[in-house]
């Protein structure tokens, strides 16, 4: 993204590290990677935030459930 490259940036931990990272509050995030995965009626840009060159799919600790839920 530094370079003028578009990046997105997919995070799939259920802690949201790299959601954190960004500074993206966990309590700010409305739908999230888990959303995406469980829920065919969402879609893949509602779920983007938009940055400068970087944007993200957030992970929220839901992943964690989906991933129970999933096995």
């Amino acid at each position: 993204a530094l370079r003028g490259e578009r990046v997105l940036l997919i995070d799939l931990d259920p802690q949201g590290n790299a959601t954190l990272g960004l500074g993206v509050s966990l309590d700010q995030v409305g739908p999230s990677v888990a959303d995406l995965i469980d829920n065919r009626d969402c879609n893949v840009a509602s779920v983007i935030y938009e940055g400068d060159g970087l944007s993200l799919i957030p992970a929220t600790p839901a992943l964690a459930i989906l991933e129970r839920k999933l096995m």
